[in-house]
């Protein structure tokens, strides 16, 4: 892959409790511009939490924290690298769909 070429992933079926993982290769730097849930009760927290930090688009817990209560397509500005990424974590109580949408920054 170049710079500035579209990652994306809107297929991925994620189960409760579990997440997925957005993570650039080595190296690699992306900028992810697009979230993608299905079903109420998702989080975006960086890939060290303890289940303290969330990062979005609703306040909780910290000043930089939040999860993603509604369904939808959310548009988000994260830089991410093999060693700095985030998780999308699933807490609807089911299987369903989540994705991303990033462009590659850095090789």
């Amino acid at each position: 892959m170049a710079i500035d070429d579209v990652i994306s992933d809107f297929e991925a079926q994620i189960s409760n409790g579990s997440a997925l993982s957005i993570t650039p290769g080595s190296g690699d730097e992306w900028l992810v511009t697009h979230l993608l849930v299905e079903g109420d009760g998702w989080s975006v927290r960086p890939h060290t939490d303890a289940g303290v930090n969330f990062a979005g688009l609703y306040g909780a817990k910290t000043s930089a924290n939040t999860n993603l209560s509604e369904a939808g397509l959310r548009s988000v500005k994260f830089v991410l690298t093999e060693s700095e990424y985030i998780m999308l974590t699933n807490a609807t109580g089911g299987t369903v769909n989540a994705g991303y949408s990033a462009i590659k920054t850095k090789d």
